[in-house]
């Protein structure tokens, strides 16, 4: 069970993790990856997995991570929406339970953009899969995902 931050630091360097919630406690099966503190002061549990993957997909593909701040940005059109409201917000979701994403209309446009701003999510996505901040020039599908089986 994790119950401190001593218990999160000693899980960093593992690789795949299941959390279940139990009363203010986890546990865990499988290993850990990241672990981060959520604004609530309380530990949660980032894991590389099929999930993830699909998000930094999703970003690669019609998204980015904004230049100078923590935030994600993926643009959809109009006819995007139900797509994004019945999966890749219940993704995310999931993957990260303190995200708080918001849908921003783009004016005079049939399109939107989701966007999250977090400081910790948006430092998993470049720590462990390597995104980078900016334009896409260099975009590149993750070595992390390329060589695992269950993420393609």
């Amino acid at each position: 069970l994790i119950k401190s931050s001593k218990d999160i630091a000693n899980l960093r360097e593992c690789k795949y993790l299941k959390v279940t919630a139990l009363k203010n406690e986890y546990s865990i099966t499988g290993q850990v990856r990241v672990a981060y503190l959520n604004e609530q002061n309380v530990y949660f549990l980032m894991n590389i997995g099929p999930e993830t993957a699909e998000l930094c997909g999703i970003i690669l593909g019609d998204g980015n991570l904004h230049k100078k701040y923590n935030r994600i940005t993926i643009t959809g059109s109009s006819d995007d929406l139900l797509y994004f409201l019945q999966h890749v917000i219940p993704l995310f979701q999931s993957c990260f339970p303190v995200v708080h994403p918001r849908i921003v209309e783009l004016k005079g446009k049939k399109a939107f953009n989701l966007e999250i701003e977090n400081v910790d999510i948006f430092n998993f996505f470049t720590d462990q899969y390597g995104l980078q901040r900016g334009p896409k020039d260099n975009a590149h599908i993750p070595e992390i995902i390329k060589t695992e089986p269950k993420f393609v």
